[in-house]
């Protein structure tokens, strides 16, 4: 499981958006039902918190929205991705389960 969120937007000056998240697999969302959850598992998408929304919105943001997510103990191990909703609890973000997955493989192999 990745302790944080790091944002960046692709495109010509804009303004860095940097979020520290706790961050859950996709089936660990409560507000979730299976197609949900296999919507998420099954995408390069992540749940993000209302008050993302609102900094995005505050930076003047390009669409589409492309992220940076990278573990704060390890800034080798990374992955990019958009949003689906924005939906999250606050403090949270909820990924794919083969983030997980990719985080767990990076740290048997050193990253």
């Amino acid at each position: 499981m990745f302790d944080g969120f790091g944002a960046i937007m692709f495109g010509a000056s804009v303004r860095p958006f940097d979020l520290q998240l706790r961050c859950f697999s996709a089936a660990f969302y409560e507000g979730a039902d299976t197609k949900k959850i296999n919507e998420l598992n099954h995408g390069g998408k992540i749940l993000l918190p209302p008050s993302a929304l609102d900094l995005l919105v505050r930076l003047n943001i390009e669409y589409p929205m492309m992220f940076k997510v990278q573990n704060l103990t390890d800034a080798k191990c990374f992955t990019h991705c958009g949003v689906l909703e924005f939906l999250a609890e606050e403090g949270r973000c909820y990924l794919p389960s083969w983030v997980n997955l990719y985080k767990m493989y990076t740290i048997t192999q050193s990253c």
